[in-house]
């Protein structure tokens, strides 16, 4: 179903580009502005031109889809589209200066405004209500702009907001909860607000968001997570990449939709991973964890997780997985599940069964490397035969799996020998 979906998605898109035909722009058409039809939708598109500075006079009436990146659009007022009424997709990016709004009326009277995106334009400030009254938003994108705060009416009377992208701002503490508590929409189902100074989620942060089902939050400095989080809402994926997470309430995610769950880079301890939160995750699909600080994989690390066919903890510190956290789940047979590069693995006799199941997963395992014992110090885990995972100490070796029985070292088998003749005599030897 999946995979009908994405090819659905990617033929919509083709024909899309294919479908697009150049028309050719009004006679006074500004340099770098290309003019073209995409079904019955008249788009106008205009790049690196920074002699454009305000919406031009030129642009037709009929125009649906306005788009301008790297020019010099610096204040935005109450007559810049008002000839333009059915525009449905408004995209101004990258503007070489600080683009400004003059009033609140900006937008007013685009009735058929469903996408507005103002990235990366150095917006320090909006006015009130400047979203307000667009019952046909949908998406609006206001990543990689100083802002501080939002203004409590913003999207007042437009409840249709879906997707509202606030990466990269510097917007504080109270405009989250109140993103979260649905002040600015409780319809919104895509949320990105990665790389915005957070430091803490609180309890129920998100739960105002009953429809929410894409968050990234990653690189905003959280480093702690409160319980019940996503109560309510129809969340499938959350990442939280970059995070220096200290600590996460066992309950942060419980009973919760989230199918893929991704924090790479979160120092995440092994004590907090698998002795918390995952456990209460039960409709996990995939956990990517690489670049933590994992140190050891517990046995019931999994537990009631059947439904997991990624788990990728690349990149972290594990030395050892006790035997063995993979056996419950059946969709886990392949290199695409059981992803484990780049960990200083100790390949001891607490590990031999990791080189037995081995034998049972699908693709390349020879980025599984030994850091220790020395004997095996550099290679691949699954180069060596059972018999070389042991374990030593002071009286003895143990070597392989335990429940085959140990093999017993050579120099154990003196000390044995040693033994009989202390307590028999030399004569019993070759009776």
């Amino acid at each position: 179903m999946k995979m009908l979906c994405a090819f659905i998605s990617l033929f919509s898109c083709f024909f899309l580009v294919v479908s697009a035909q150049d028309v050719a722009c009004p006679t006074g058409a500004s340099s770098g502005c290309t003019c073209s039809k995409i079904l019955d939708d008249l788009k106008v598109e205009c790049k690196d031109n920074d002699q454009i500075t305000d919406i031009p006079a030129w642009i037709p009436n009929n125009t649906n889809r306005l788009e301008f990146e790297n020019c010099d659009i610096r204040i935005l007022n109450r007559d810049s589209f008002k000839n333009l009424v059915n525009l449905t997709n408004i995209e101004i990016v990258k503007q070489s200066r600080r683009l400004t709004f003059n009033d609140s009326s900006v937008f007013q009277g685009l009735n058929r405004l469903s996408k507005v995106v103002f990235d990366d334009n150095n917006i320090a400030s909006l006015p009130a209500g400047l979203f307000a009254n667009l019952p046909s938003l949908e998406t609006l994108g206001l990543n990689d702009n100083p802002l501080p705060t939002l203004p409590d009416d913003l999207l007042q009377n437009s409840p249709n907001v879906q997707t509202f992208n606030l990466a990269n701002t510097k917007l504080d503490k109270d405009s989250i909860t109140k993103i979260g508590e649905g002040h600015f929409g409780k319809n919104i189902q895509t949320l990105w607000i990665s790389g915005t100074y957070i430091q803490r989620l609180k309890d129920s942060l998100f739960t105002g968001l009953p429809k929410l089902k894409a968050l990234s939050i990653g690189n905003c400095g959280i480093n702690f997570i409160g319980a019940d989080i996503l109560k309510g809402t129809e969340l499938g994926s959350i990442i939280l990449d970059g995070n220096p997470i200290q600590s996460i309430d066992e309950n942060a995610f419980r009973d919760s939709k989230v199918t893929a769950f991704q924090c790479n880079g979160c120092q995440l301890t092994s004590n907090v991973t698998f002795n918390g939160f995952l456990k209460k995750m039960p409709a996990l699909y995939s956990i990517n964890l690489q670049n933590n600080n994992l140190t050891h994989v517990p046995k019931n690390a999994f537990t009631d997780l059947r439904d997991l066919s990624i788990i990728d903890l690349s990149s972290n510190s594990i030395a050892t997985i006790e035997s063995n956290p993979y056996a419950d789940l059946p969709k886990c047979g392949t290199t695409t599940c059981i992803q484990l590069d780049n960990n200083p693995f100790n390949c001891d006799c607490n590990l031999a069964w990791l080189r037995s199941f081995a034998n049972n997963i699908e693709g390349n395992k020879t980025s599984w490397k030994c850091a220790g014992p020395q004997s095996v110090a550099g290679k691949s885990l699954v180069s060596l035969e059972i018999n070389e995972f042991c374990c030593e100490s002071v009286k003895s070796t143990k070597c392989g799996l335990p429940n085959n029985g140990w093999t017993v070292s050579a120099h154990m088998m003196v000390a044995i020998l040693s033994q009989i003749v202390v307590m028999f005599g030399i004569p019993l030897l070759f009776a």
